[in-house]
């Protein structure tokens, strides 16, 4: 499993799961909570690679809603992969929680 979560991430800024591998597994699982409204260009982005990285090959982008958790269901299609919780210039969080799990093939 991965996770992430921050007490505040403020406007510009970004946390990561790191690099993990993929491999055996079909789906990437997830829950994420904000207290703020995000923007199109703030919320989590999951990249993949299929060789290595941070040669990201492809990424799936989403928008937060505020004061909800939103939930994640995504194919895996890389051999590794990273999770990103992101904040652009005029979106801060105060809380943003995150938990991630693989599920077997």
């Amino acid at each position: 499993y991965a996770t992430a979560a921050a007490a505040s991430l403020p406007a510009a800024s970004s946390i990561n799961s790191g690099c993990f591998a993929s491999v055996g597994f079909a789906r990437l699982i997830g829950v994420v909570y904000s207290d703020a409204s995000m923007s199109s260009v703030c919320g989590v982005r999951v990249r993949q690679s299929s060789t290595s990285t941070p040669n990201w090959d492809y990424e799936s982008n989403f928008t937060l809603s505020a004061c909800s958790g939103s939930g994640f269901s995504i194919e895996v299609v890389g051999r590794y992969g990273q999770i990103e919780l992101f904040t652009g210039a005029t979106c801060a969080a105060s809380i943003l929680r995150s938990y991630w799990t693989l599920r077997p093939v």
